[in-house]
């Protein structure tokens, strides 16, 4: 059975990869302990804001491709990272 070769670049690993499959290393394989850390859990909050900021939110959004709640998500993290920086991620 084949070896697996030490490559040296992401190239390397894809010219590799894109003609083998992985069966062909069955010695070279052992199990691993993993663990999955997902993203952190977002909790729903409630936040009134009114009729023309949120219109102005909405549209911005769209000519960005996202969604309103994505891009407030993304200005609350700005601002608590650049008023709260100890708290901030």
């Amino acid at each position: 059975m084949a070896k697996l070769p030490r490559l040296k670049s992401e190239k390397e690993i894809h010219e590799f990869w894109k003609s083998r499959s992985a069966t062909d290393f069955k010695e070279d394989l052992h199990p691993v302990k993993a663990r999955y850390v997902g993203r952190p859990r977002k909790r729903l909050v409630s936040v009134r804001i009114d009729e023309e900021t949120l219109n102005s939110i909405q549209k911005f959004a769209e000519e960005k491709g996202l969604g309103y709640a994505t891009v407030m998500r993304m200005w609350l993290k700005e601002k608590v990272r650049e008023h709260l920086p100890r708290y901030g991620r």
